[in-house]
């Protein structure tokens, strides 16, 4: 089916055809249906589309909600996965071991094999992975007591003064 402009005159009409073959199997058309004249139709043609559409079940236009696209934060986590898993092969997890004693309060292979995945996947400076921390899912190990004690790694705003001795204590 198909819509078709027809002339009567000086005037102009919106029909409804629908085109099939007859018994010898030539084409031919139909009108199914005269919708009226073009001019007052044209006025129509929303709510004759609307009528269509909710005869046939389908949402009516103008009437479906206005769909957004919601963007979640998520943590990168891929890259972090396999170099854990070269990191095992390689048999660096051993250093765990070597670093364990009573003595030191800190994981010193976590932080070791953190230094090492920043250098790899997002070279950056020592404050620069402090941020990458915040956007990274770190396997085998929990990073929110990763930190320096100097600075707050959500504002990194150093007065003068304390720049050259924060970066004394770091290196």
């Amino acid at each position: 089916m198909y819509i078709k402009i027809t002339k009567s005159g000086p005037r102009r009409y919106v029909q409804l055809v629908e085109a099939y073959r007859d018994d010898q199997g030539n084409p031919r058309q139909r009108t199914v249906a005269t919708l009226g004249r073009l001019e007052t139709v044209a006025s129509e043609v929303d709510s004759l589309i609307n009528g269509l559409l909710r005869v046939t079940g389908r949402e009516p236009l103008g009437e479906t909600p206005e769909q957004t696209l919601n963007f979640e934060f998520s943590k990168a986590f891929g890259d972090l996965y396999a170099l854990q898993q070269l990191w095992q092969q390689l048999g660096f997890d051993a250093f765990r071991r070597v670093f364990r004693s009573g003595k030191r309060t800190l994981d010193v292979e976590l932080l070791l094999r953190i230094m090492v995945f920043n250098r790899l996947s997002n070279p950056d400076s020592k404050l620069g992975l402090l941020r990458w921390l915040e956007v990274v899912q770190f396997p085998d190990g929990d990073t929110r007591t990763v930190g320096h004690p100097k600075f707050d790694t959500k504002t990194l705003v150093f007065p003068r003064n304390q720049i050259s001795p924060l970066l004394k204590t770091m290196t």
